[in-house]
């Protein structure tokens, strides 16, 4: 078995060849050895989870899209009480932004302590040892709530300490949602932006075990990209604008949609690749969000970073599949030189359109820019492919 598939097989998680090849080179370095054999037949227990935290990278902010922790106070306060204690779970929970949001969202909503519980798991023990301490940078407060750190923040060295009183409500430990168990379902899940990292088979056993997990009249929150794929598994899409919220037990499975005819951009974004810069059509979106894109693209080029953000994220509340709407977030986060967000957002473009030329060209020009030119290459040799069949009548792919 090789790397990537032994840590398909261990985690689901369908990473990038160059970027496993860096890791295992440090670890090799550290480690003092110089036959790739040698390191992969000791790869197991603590050597294969120290190698996993150098290519797992927790990325979130505390209240990311705000829409869900409304939902989320309205269900608890709806189904929750003396009588009932509702469970509440992040997965995964990087360093503690969602879990402790959603703690927050409850207690600031009045709703008794004692009527949920919050659980957050990750697959990183670092990740899980810095959501423990509870000690945010000032770029993780991006949710709107100008108020957040007056209420529940001390500034310490650092950056900001969260209240004990709140950080006491969140339970942490390490953990795999491929087999991840639990005598007691939870009544609501959040697992946003993890199935961009899977390939087909993992996310089909991630869906399988999410269910699994969630009683029958519970919520699990997905990212933007991820929800047209929960649907067409089954489940439900709950009708709560800029939620993306689905529940158990929807209309059956709908197949893949055909792939639609090419439509040109309205407006050419710079492409970081010059041996690749002939443009490329991308595929078609409903005019509704087609006239928003032009214009977070015309704010884009007007340096109006939050007004693009702002109708990129609109758009994706009514139309969570628009490919391009993550493609220009992650411009905006690049303009702010959040590189771990714009990667999430290119990847999450490429989830839903996997031949998006502009989206490969970035992630490539990402990777150089950090100094990984085996990544670069690989995210290159992508998009050329792409090119190549574009430019001879092939299809997307």
């Amino acid at each position: 078995m090789n790397l990537q598939a032994l840590l398909r097989a261990h985690a689901g998680l369908d990473l990038d060849e160059a970027d496993l090849e860096r890791a295992l080179r440090q670890r090799m370095q550290l480690l003092g050895l110089s036959e790739r054999a040698d390191y992969l037949a000791g790869l197991a227990g603590a050597e294969l989870q120290a190698l996993l935290e150098l290519v797992v990278v927790p990325e979130s902010w505390l209240f990311r899209d705000p829409g869900a922790f409304a939902l989320l106070v309205r269900h608890v306060q709806q189904h929750a009480g003396p009588a009932r204690r509702l469970r509440l779970l992040s997965l995964p929970c990087a360093n503690g932004e969602e879990p402790y949001s959603m703690a927050m969202a409850l207690v600031d909503a009045g709703v008794p302590p004692a009527w949920f519980s919050i659980e957050g798991v990750d697959l990183s023990q670092e990740a899980i040892a810095r959501a423990r301490r509870a000690v945010f940078p000032a770029y993780a407060f991006r949710g709107g709530d100008a108020g957040l750190r007056a209420r529940h923040f001390a500034e310490v060295a650092g950056g900001y300490q969260l209240a004990p009183q709140i950080a006491s409500l969140v339970n942490f430990r390490q953990g795999n949602v491929l087999n991840l168990h639990s005598d007691v379902p939870y009544d609501v899940i959040f697992c946003r932006n993890m199935l961009i990292y899977f390939d087909g088979a993992s996310t089909a056993a991630a869906l399988s075990r999410l269910s699994a997990l969630l009683t029958p009249d519970g919520l699990l929150f997905v990212g933007h990209a991820e929800l047209p794929a929960l649907v067409r598994a089954g489940f439900q899409a709950v009708a709560e604008r800029a939620s993306f919220a689905v529940r158990k037990g929807g209309p059956a499975p709908l197949p893949p949609a055909p792939p639609p005819a090419p439509l040109a951009t309205p407006a050419p974004v710079p492409r970081p690749a010059p041996a690749l810069a002939t443009p490329l059509a991308s595929p078609p979106v409903p005019h509704a969000a087609g006239v928003r894109l032009h214009q977070a693209h015309d704010c884009l080029q007007r340096g109006q970073l939050a007004a693009a953000q702002a109708v990129c994220e609109a758009v994706l509340a009514d139309a969570p599949d628009t490919a391009d709407a993550h493609f220009l977030l992650g411009l905006v986060a690049d303009g702010r030189a959040d590189r771990n967000a714009a990667e999430q957002h290119w990847r999450a473009c490429l989830y839903l359109e996997p031949a998006h030329y502009e989206a490969l060209c970035h992630l490539a020009l990402l990777a150089s820019r950090r100094g990984d030119a085996s990544a670069a290459a690989a995210w290159q040799r992508r998009a050329t492919r792409v090119y190549a069949r574009s430019h001879s009548g092939g299809g997307r792919a």
